[in-house]
Order: C-alpha cells, then sequence, then structure tokens
C-alpha cells in the first residue's frame, strides 16, 4: 500500500513538473507573440493593452509559484513517506531478528558457535539396568550443562528443548521420541571452558558418569546443533488467548 502511494506521489509531480513546463512554454510565446505585436504596430500600442499584457504576465508568474509551490508539497510528501518506509524496513528487520533468536533459542533452528563435545561409551555392557542408569546420567549429564550457561544442547544429534524426554523404552533410550543407544555424543554450545570445569568439579557429574563411561570431553570453536522436530500444541495456548 505505501510502495502504490508513493508511485501515485510520483506520477503528480510529473505532472506538475509537464504542466509547469507547458504553462511556461505557453507563457512565452503569448508573451513574444504580443511584444511582436507593439512592435510591430511601431509602438503605437495604448497603454490599455500595455496593461492587460502586464496582468497576462503577472497571472503566468503566479501560476507558475503556484506549481512550484506544489511541486515543492509534493516532493515533501515522498522524501517523508521513504523516511517512514525506511523505519518500516528497519523494524521489521529488528522483529526478524528478534524472532531468529527466540526459534533458535527454543530449539526450532539450527544452532551454531562454540561449546564442547562430551563422548560417552558405557564401560559394561547395556542391559536393561545399565540403559536404566544411562537415562539417569543423560539427564543428569544434559542438567549440569544447563546451569553452566549452555545455550544450545543435543544428545546423539537430538536437540534438547523444552518437551524433551530421556526415558528407557525397551532396548533403546528415547529422546524427543527418537530410540539411541550407548556410545552418547553429547554437543553443547557455550563457553567451552566454563562447561568442562563445571563438568569436572570435584564430586561432580564426571566423577559420577566415570563409574560407568569412559568420558572425553572436547572444546570446539565451532559446534552445529540440529532443531528439534516441531510437536504440535493440542492443549497449549498462550496465556490471555481467547477461547
Amino acid at each position: 500500500m505505501m510502495m502504490a502511494r508513493l508511485k501515485g506521489i510520483s506520477k503528480t509531480i510529473m505532472a506538475v513538473n509537464c504542466a509547469m513546463f507547458l504553462l511556461c512554454f505557453f507563457a512565452g510565446i503569448v508573451g513574444a507573440q504580443q511584444f511582436t505585436r507593439v512592435r510591430e504596430a511601431g509602438g503605437s500600442a495604448s497603454e490599455e493593452r500595455i496593461t492587460a499584457l502586464e496582468k497576462e504576465i503577472a497571472r503566468a508568474s503566479s501560476e507558475r509559484m503556484a506549481l512550484e509551490a506544489r511541486l515543492s508539497e509534493q516532493t515533501a510528501l515522498v522524501s517523508d513517506a521513504l523516511i517512514r518506509q525506511n523505519e518500516m524496513n528497519a523494524r521489521a528487520d529488528r522483529l526478524r531478528n528478534e524472532a531468529d533468536a527466540l526459534a533458535t533459542s527454543a530449539g526450532l533452528r539450527a544452532a551454531t558457535g562454540p561449546g564442547i563435545t562430551v563422548l560417552l561409551e558405557p564401560l559394561l555392557s547395556g542391559d536393561a539396568a545399565v540403559r536404566a542408569t544411562d537415562a539417569d546420567n543423560l539427564l543428569m549429564l544434559v542438567n549440569e550443562l544447563r546451569a553452566a550457561g549452555a545455550e544450545a544442547v543435543s544428545v546423539n544429534g537430538q536437540r534438547i528443548g523444552a518437551m524433551t524426554e530421556i526415558r528407557v523404552a525397551g532396548a533403546f533410550i528415547n529422546i524427543n521420541a527418537h530410540p539411541t543407544a550407548s556410545p552418547y555424543a553429547i554437543a553443547a554450545i557455550g563457553h567451552g571452558e566454563t562447561l568442562s570445569a563445571a563438568l569436572r568439579l570435584p564430586g561432580g557429574v564426571a566423577s559420577v558418569l566415570e563409574k560407568t563411561f569412559s568420558m572425553k570431553i572436547t572444546l570446539s570453536d565451532s559446534l552445529e546443533i540440529p532443531p528439534q522436530a516441531p510437536r504440535e500444541a493440542v492443549y497449549l495456548k498462550p496465556a490471555g488467548a481467547t477461547p
């Protein structure tokens, strides 16, 4: 709608310019003809004729000034419209950036950044009791990483989000309803040294995990964590939304 208005104003300015050109052109022709007649008459034109000619020239000049004022007004309108359009574009860009940031934080967009990877390989074969412990240990590890400032976490390629479950399901561990099994590769985006130090606190997560896993922590300058598959909310609605 804004672009259509700008086009309309531009057409108006072109029309005003054409009108000014034609007015000045014909005024010049009329003036030249009148002065030619005066000259051909040998300077014997009456005072009334000269007065009429002066009034005609004054009228043409007044119309030209009115057209110039209108042109100036239309130019100012176009300038204001362009400023507002630029402001709206900048606001739209900010809103898009905010939406992208929120979607990334919520796990709906792929994330990239520095952080750590943790590789867990079980020391024992994976019977049912061990798998149950695996689920508890993975939950403990994910919670510790989040508490240490991890901004995005994945386990075996599954993004950990607000509705992610980590639980035993038969012979597998289910994460986001996706069955997975050891070894477990955990990626976490954040301050790598802080995340690594949090896991290796005395009596902390690493000391517990290393009883059942071989554990390798690697710092990385660039990790990429995939998005979580979206889940349709059946009962969840924004607070204050109309039923």
